[in-house]
């Protein structure tokens, strides 16, 4: 009976043993993901994310990951500032489907206008900033979410408004997109 018992007890410490060595090796191989998951957790709480199942979680975590990925590969390669945002769990795919790419084929032409103006400013012998930005001069206001709704002229008319009033006016007002937009809808209707 006492070898039994020896015999069970060995069997269990062998077992806890193996379960505590897979368990350090599974989360130590796991410790990136388990920070990204922790970060995915509060990116969820921060922009109220609730997913259907645990099919689609799986899917959105895998998204995380690359947007993360992403930045971590680019945040010092470009210009602009990019991080976590509401739409850092959504795919490539997705993001082109919400926010159609523009029709750019007219861009050489505007990239020649503005050769043949920076030729004249050259020309003018005037001296111009090196860099000029309107943020820093508080003549703009925080970028705007215009949503999956393809008004970006809007957005960008309602900017340039805002600047232009701060120009002549000496005060930052942030106007509203909707207002224009209804007006328009009123008008086309």
């Amino acid at each position: 009976m006492n070898r039994k018992i020896n015999f069970v007890f060995f069997r269990a410490k062998s077992f806890l043993f193996l379960f505590v060595l897979f368990s350090t090796n599974f989360a130590l191989e796991n410790q990136k993901d388990s920070k990204d998951f922790e970060k995915f957790q509060q990116f969820m709480i921060k922009y109220n994310k609730n997913y259907e199942s645990e099919e689609e979680l799986e899917k959105r975590f895998l998204n995380f990951k690359q947007s993360l990925k992403f930045i971590e590969e680019n945040k010092d390669k470009v210009s602009h500032q990019i991080g976590i945002n509401k739409f850092s769990d959504i795919s490539e795919e997705e993001w082109h489907r919400m926010f159609p790419p523009f029709d750019l084929s007219g861009l050489k032409s505007l990239k020649e206008k503005g050769k043949l103006l920076m030729d004249k400013i050259e020309q003018e012998n005037k001296e111009y900033p090196k860099t000029l930005d309107f943020r820093t001069q508080d003549k703009v206001t925080k970028v705007k979410n215009q949503n999956p709704c393809n008004t970006c002229l809007i957005f960008s008319t309602i900017a340039t408004i805002e600047a232009q009033y701060k120009n002549k006016v000496g005060v930052l007002e942030s106007f509203s997109e909707q207002q224009f937009l209804d007006c328009m809808d009123y008008h086309i209707k």
